[in-house]
């Protein structure tokens, strides 16, 4: 899945209703771990691709 296609699809992740988070976490899981998802999302950008606005 290219970037914008996973950000439009990341986007509508608050209207899944339980069991299809529940899914998605499962799917997620076993890539990378749950754990290191969360985090990863939590992080920052490099500064350079960060927005001017929020510096």
């Amino acid at each position: 899945m290219r970037a914008p296609q996973f950000k439009k699809w990341f986007a509508r992740r608050p209207a899944l209703n339980l069991p299809q988070h529940l899914h998605t976490l499962a799917a997620l899981q076993p890539a990378t771990g749950l754990a290191q998802v969360v985090a990863r999302i939590g992080q920052p950008g490099p500064a350079q691709r960060r927005c001017p606005a929020w510096a």
